[in-house]
Order: structure tokens, then C-alpha cells, then sequence
């Protein structure tokens, strides 16, 4: 297992990490990476794996406890996980001060915007 390694892209970063021990599981491969963002979705995790009958796409909810069963609970050489970003978390607002932020700009935008026509 000297070189082999698995990648992830998406919510959960990106980047490519090496496979340090004989079974590291889906779980262990996304702390290794940072976990996932808080806009990341955590019912569409996507892994991409080479077969012999070529790349096999598969999807799954972390959170589900059929997860602990599937093929897909561990990580195996070159691996690709993949982590969407949740619907709706572009205009997302996650505290206070990110509010404040957003009031104050579109106040601010609204009277240079008057003071102009003016």
C-alpha cells in the first residue's frame, strides 16, 4: 500500500491522500481531507471506482446505516469521492455577522446608487 492513493473533490475539499493502513473507511478518508464544509450535502456522496468493467459511479446518504454494509465502506486504491454542494447553499446565511454584512452592503449600494442619480 506504499503508493496507493484515493482523491476528493467537491465540499470536502480536494486533494489527493494516500491510503495509510489496510482498511481506511469512507469515514476515516473525509477526516483525512477536512470533513465536510457546511454547505456540503451529506445525502449525495458520490464514489468513483475503476472495475474491470470499467469506472462504477455509486451514491449514497453517509448518514444511512445501510452504508456500514455497502462494498463502498471502505476506500480502496484510487478511488475518487466526490461530495455535492446542498441545494439552496448559495444564499445560505449562516450567522449574524454574514447578515449584518449583507444589509449593510445593499444599504450602502442603495444610497451611492441614489446619490448618483441625484
Amino acid at each position: 500500500l506504499n503508493n496507493d492513493v484515493f482523491y476528493i473533490i467537491g465540499e470536502a475539499g480536494k486533494g489527493q491522500f494516500p491510503i495509510y493502513k489496510d482498511k481506511l473507511t469512507i469515514f476515516q478518508a473525509l477526516a483525512l481531507a477536512g470533513d465536510i464544509r457546511t454547505n456540503g450535502d451529506r445525502g449525495k456522496i458520490k464514489v468513483i471506482r475503476e472495475t474491470a468493467k470499467g469506472p462504477v459511479v455509486k451514491q449514497f446518504d453517509i448518514r444511512s446505516k445501510s452504508l456500514l454494509d455497502s462494498e463502498y465502506y471502505y476506500v480502496y486504491p484510487n478511488d475518487i469521492i466526490y461530495v455535492s454542494t446542498a441545494p439552496g447553499s448559495f444564499f445560505r446565511i449562516e450567522s449574524f455577522g454574514s447578515l449584518m454584512s449583507l444589509v449593510t452592503t445593499s444599504i450602502t449600494f442603495l444610497v451611492l446608487v441614489l446619490n448618483t442619480i441625484k
